[in-house]
């Protein structure tokens, strides 16, 4: 289009598009020039013309491609990014295109324009959404973390606490994006492009609005997962030896919850407990904790695996 000609070579319309710019025109030219705080190396008209239109023109460029194909903006937002896409004469973009965009009479070359204030609030505000779109989107993908993970924590504090897992994982989907928790060196950006780039299979940058549903319905399945690696990095922080044990809970309605637990602790605070196979263990540890009222109904309970340092712990909790 001709508009992104004007970042490589300018001078194409100086003549052409711009050599009559005066009256309201220039009076809003000269308004969007102190709104965007612009800079031009001359005063002449075709010099602040073209400064404006290269600002806006370079923020489009450096939009992500998400945010130039995302519909999760407002429908003005939307008609000015349509308007920036297609434009094919600076001039017609900048004067006519935009303003109508946004609800507001086009100018002409000689008119006064009553609308130019509002029409240069508005556009600041849709450019702004559109720089800050990419933004939103990793905080609402952070956002699906932190729901899936299920334990109310931020998701600074589950990056954080992911980080410390030093369990060796089977599942190599899990293990990867548990180094990039690790990794990203508590840059929450960095680390939900890493994970949702993993998830979803793309660079994020390249999401479509469809991906935000996939990757929250993948994180349904993998959050519970973290958590119980969570927990089991918790555990091992307390215990003193390596007798953890993972218990799978299978309520009623057939749902399962996993429990951590320390079972030599188990069988030193407990006589009856302290030749107990860990089966048996397990079903009496359980039954337990429903009486505690951890579980309000009955459920089934069945041991998952011992677990130490060096051995892996699987996608359910199960060893590999």
């Amino acid at each position: 289009a001709s508009a992104n000609l004007l970042i490589a070579n300018p001078k194409t319309f100086s003549i052409k598009h711009f050599g009559n710019v005066r009256g309201g025109r220039k009076e809003l030219i000269n308004a969007l020039q102190e709104k965007f705080k612009i800079a031009t190396p001359d005063e002449t008209r075709v010099s602040n013309v073209l400064s404006v239109l290269t600002y806006i023109i370079t923020e489009l460029q450096n939009l992500k491609p998400y945010t130039l194909r995302t519909k999760n903006l407002s429908h003005k937002t939307i008609k000015v990014r349509t308007a920036l896409l297609q434009a094919s004469e600076p001039d017609i973009l900048l004067f006519e295109e935009l303003p109508e965009s946004l609800g507001i009479s086009a100018l002409g070359h000689d008119s006064d324009y009553e609308d130019r204030q509002k029409f240069v609030d508005e556009l600041r505000q849709a450019l702004d959404e559109l720089n800050n779109c990419y933004d939103k989107l990793l905080q609402k993908l952070q956002a699906i973390v932190v729901k899936a993970f299920g334990t109310g924590d931020t998701y600074k504090t589950i990056q954080a606490a992911l980080s410390e897992i030093d369990t060796e994982v089977a599942r190599q989907e899990i293990r990867t994006i548990i180094g990039h928790f690790r990794q990203s060196n508590g840059n929450q950006d960095q680390s939900i492009e890493q994970i949702a780039t993993v998830v979803v299979g793309k660079a994020i940058k390249d999401f479509k609005d469809e991906d935000i549903h996939t990757f929250k319905e993948e994180l349904e399945q993998i959050g519970p997962t973290l958590r119980r690696f969570n927990e089991l990095q918790k555990m091992r922080n307390l215990a003193e030896g390596d007798s953890l044990i993972a218990l799978s809970i299978t309520l009623p309605d057939g749902n399962e919850d996993t429990i951590i637990t320390d079972i030599s602790n188990a069988r030193s605070s407990d006589q009856a407990l302290s030749n107990a196979s860990d089966e048996d263990l397990a079903a009496e540890l359980a039954r337990r904790m429903s009486e505690n009222s951890l579980y309000d109904e009955s459920f089934t309970p069945r041991v998952i695996d011992n677990v130490s340092n060096e051995e892996e712990i699987g996608e359910t909790g199960s060893g590999a």
